[in-house]
């Protein structure tokens, strides 16, 4: 009889919790297309992913994505047909609500160290050839767009496994890019052979740019900050960083 009552208290601890996860509400996030090791859209995984999905299961919610081109993403929020937006600068848009930081994007130059490059600032890169992810100019500012035209050879690549191996190849002397994708990349290459153990030096030459979640709704914003805070002083924000890269 008493196992009986253990098994239906049991069952109704199962049955009760499994209607508050069915009763979570949905944010739709719009999320630009894949970038790893930040957003691996095809596997609904990735650094950046990981931390917006924890935070807001944490805070009740369950994230709902809404993959779309990175021009489009503050467009969908900003016609209403998202709750949220993924990777945006805080305060861009004076009527959403801005999550404190959930990712640090770092550029760097990096080089090869047997190459002896002196890369303290920007205005050195404008010696060298240089391989960057499709769109540095635009967005590295007027003063690498600068270096980048007066370089002896500049080109910048959509698939940036590819901007990789061309540093380490020789095709180029600097990679531009941000630190996270060079170390993912630089892994996914190891793993399937590519000789690209040359040691490196990383010229911090960039300033790093937090990113946000945008809210329409305040309330979820202040709900996933409180989320956000308990994951970073838990140890798991910086568990699912190096899950993804490690030095």
């Amino acid at each position: 009889m008493r196992q009986r009552s253990l098994i239906s208290i049991c069952l109704l601890s199962f049955m009760m919790l499994a209607a508050s996860a069915s009763l979570a509400e949905d944010i739709t996030i719009a999320i630009g297309l894949s970038l790893p090791p930040y957003v691996i859209s095809d596997e609904h995984r990735g650094m950046e992913l990981d931390v917006a999905k924890e935070a807001l299961t944490e805070a009740g919610y369950t994230l709902v994505p809404k993959y779309v081109p990175f021009a489009r993403v503050a467009k969908s929020i900003a016609s209403g047909a998202t709750d949220a937006a993924l990777t945006q600068v805080p305060g861009t848009h004076k009527d959403l609500h801005y999550s404190d930081a959930i990712i640090t994007y770092q550029n760097v130059a990096i080089s090869l160290a047997s190459s002896s490059l002196s890369i303290d600032d920007v205005s050195a890169l404008s010696s060298y050839s240089l391989v960057a992810f499709q769109g540095a100019k635009s967005i590295l500012g007027e003063e690498f767009a600068a270096q980048a035209t007066a370089a002896p050879k500049y080109a910048e690549m959509a698939d940036q496994n590819k901007q990789v191996l061309m540093m380490f190849k020789g095709r180029a002397q600097v990679f531009v890019g941000d630190i996270n994708i060079f170390k993912y990349f630089r892994q996914a290459l190891k793993d399937k052979g590519a000789d690209v153990n040359a040691e490196i030096v990383i010229h911090e030459v960039f300033s790093p740019t937090d990113f946000s979640i945008a809210f329409t709704d305040a309330g979820v914003c202040a709900k996933v900050n409180t989320a956000l805070t308990a994951m970073r002083a838990s140890g798991r924000y910086d568990e699912i960083m190096t899950s993804y890269v490690k030095d």
